[in-house]
């Protein structure tokens, strides 16, 4: 493997790359790869970032991912409160060889798709089908064209959160992503306020007291049709 790397934020003298930090390899083979991320398989706060020969390894910071577990408590609550029916994937790797592309997602779950994922302990990419819903955490810019990837393995629902909005992104027609304003896949219930709970939650000691108030307030603002199916 020929590849040249390089950091693209400065480390801390000794420390090597510090949390939200980046290194970004260029020429590297999809073997390697895939030697890298198994190598790497035990430390869980890297992630792996591959685009065509572009290997991008981040390390996650704390705000990264006490934002990424809220929020996917909250769509734990959304799905139970609106009655969606859904498999969580985690920080799951997919990735196609045929593409040169793979990633591992903030969080990541199956709606319309988790009866093809049912049972199954191990997911291989073009037998198995990509999550439907992604969320990505905005902390740090990635180097590499996260939203790119997902679009070309067809994951249809990406909500970026950049630490003061949720932008919610549907995959069109022609494998590109177009804002919209509502998920599709909790209709009616209005996202952005989610980012008020986020907010809240940073002044509290508790994250529990704030996933409390969270469900009390998704079942004020249900959808009527919403309620009396329940």
């Amino acid at each position: 493997m020929q590849s040249a790397a390089r950091i693209t934020k400065p480390a801390p003298h000794g420390s090597g790359i510090a949390p939200g930090q980046q290194l970004l390899l260029h020429n590297v083979s999809w073997d390697a790869y895939q030697k890298i991320g198994a190598a790497l398989a035990d430390r869980p706060a890297l992630r792996l970032t591959f685009d065509r020969g572009n290997l991008e390894i981040m390390t996650t910071s704390f705000e990264h991912e006490w934002r990424k577990c809220l929020l996917g408590r909250f769509i734990a609550v959304l799905s139970e409160e609106c009655g969606v029916s859904i498999r969580a994937a985690g920080s799951t790797t997919f990735k196609k060889k045929g593409l040169k592309r793979g990633l591992e997602g903030d969080q990541t779950y199956y709606t319309k798709s988790r009866e093809k994922v049912r049972g199954k302990k191990r997911l291989v990419m073009g037998r198995d089908p990509s999550p439907d819903l992604a969320l990505e955490i905005d902390v740090t810019r990635s180097s590499v064209s996260r939203m790119s990837i997902y679009s070309r393995l067809k994951v249809e629902e990406v909500w970026r959160y950049d630490g003061q909005t949720i932008r919610i992104f549907l995959l069109d027609g022609k494998g590109e992503y177009q804002e919209v304003a509502e998920s599709p896949t909790f209709p009616g219930i209005p996202i952005q306020e989610l980012v008020r709970f986020l907010h809240m939650a940073e002044e509290a000691d508790d994250d529990n007291d704030v996933i409390r108030q969270f469900r009390a307030w998704v079942r004020k603002h249900l959808p009527k049709k919403r309620k009396k199916s329940k």
